[in-house]
Formats: structure tokens, sequence, C-alpha cells
């Protein structure tokens, strides 16, 4: 009993404190007030985070290549891999938000010099028995101005090894919203990444440099 009178005398009293009926009635409506205004805040949010995720793109079988030009003596090499996958987020005008993470199967490559294929995917160049893919992941987009004109900075990672290797490229989308055209390129130098290291230790045997071309076509994935 005593706990119960000590209660009603608090509620007694905070009702005292609190004033008359109407004052109290004022106060509720202000609090509701601001509870509406603060929720209304937060679905804003909500709504602005769920616009700003960008949309998912897959791409579409057989469209997709990836080229690569050097120099063996005095040779020129043309070579490709005939099998990548990437994983694609973008939003047209929103390039802050994209992320891109490309896997490139190096078993694939084929080259206009077949009978240095087998050297390319062996322990000194590819190591294809040792590591079977290489990962592009991108790290930032900028628009450059030009129409559909974008440079990506990105991280490649090949046998343990990973090097920045930005690319310039376009990314054109058709009036429908759900087509994505690709096509890019690049450079990268092939020490950075021990490339022939052994067989080819100087440029006179295999030019440093190598340049990559890429395109393909992506759909836009339903949400």
């Amino acid at each position: 009993m005593a706990r119960a009178t000590i209660r009603h005398r608090n509620v007694g009293g905070d009702r005292r404190r609190a004033g008359p009926p109407w004052a109290r009635a004022r106060r509720a409506l202000h609090m509701l007030a601001l509870s509406a205004a603060a929720l209304a805040g937060g679905h804003s949010v909500f709504a602005q985070t769920a616009e700003a995720k960008a949309p998912q793109w897959a791409i579409v079988p057989g469209s997709e290549r990836l080229e690569i030009q050097g120099r063996a003596r005095d040779f020129e090499i043309r070579a490709r891999f005939a099998v990548f996958q990437a994983e694609i987020a973008f939003q047209p005008g929103q390039p802050e938000s994209a992320s891109v993470s490309v896997v490139i199967d190096t078993t694939s490559w084929a080259s206009s010099l077949p009978a240095t294929d087998e050297q390319v995917l062996g322990p000194d160049w590819l190591s294809v028995a040792h590591s079977p893919t290489a990962r592009w992941v991108l790290t930032e987009l900028r628009a450059t101005g030009g129409e559909a004109a974008y440079s990506a900075d990105g991280v490649l990672t090949l046998q343990d090894r990973s090097a920045p290797v930005p690319l310039a490229l376009t990314l054109e989308i058709d009036a429908d919203g759900a087509t994505l055209h690709a096509v890019g390129t690049g450079r990268l130098d092939r020490r950075e990444f021990g490339l022939g290291a052994n067989t080819a230790p100087d440029e006179g045997t295999a030019g440093y440099a190598v340049a990559i071309r890429f395109e393909f076509t992506a759909q836009r994935v339903a949400p």
C-alpha cells in the first residue's frame, strides 16, 4: 500500500506541474507535429538512399571482347581473352555510385602467334596452372566532359600482384534505358606483374607496354 500511495502522489505532482488540461493538449499537439515532421524527414532520407543506389547490369553472353596488343622482338602480337565476367552497378549522372568487378579467365588466352601461346600460359607469364584468373576492380569513375565519356581508376590483380590500371571508356545507354554499351582502352606495364621476368627480361625481347581494348553490351537487371 505504501508504494501505491507514493506512486499516486508522484503522478498527481506531475499533473500539477503540467498545468491545466488545455495547456497539456496544446503541448501534445505540438509534439505530434514534431514527430510527424521527423518521420517525414526520415522517409525522405530513405527515398534519397534508394534513388542513389545504382542499378545492376549483366553482360549479354557473346558480346564481350577483351583484346591485348604488344610486341615480341620484331613481331606485333594481338591476343584476346575469350572469357570474362563482370559485376556492374552504374547510374548515368552518378558516376560516384558506380561499382565494377571484372574476373578474367586467363586460360582463355589466344593470340595471333599460336606458337607462343604455350609459353605465355606458362609459369613465367600468365602461369594459369597457378592462377587461372585475373581481377580488375573499379576504385573511382569520373565523367570527363565528353558525351558518355568516363575515366575509370582501378586495380588489376594478377598472380598475387596488384597495380593500378586506369581505363578510358564510353558508357552509352539506349533510349529504353535497359541496354548499356561499353567500349574502353587502357595500358599496363608487364613488369608490374612479373610477366616474362625470366624469359623476356628486357624490352628488346618483349615490349614492356601492353595495350588493352574491351567492349561489351549489358542488360539492366530488374530490381
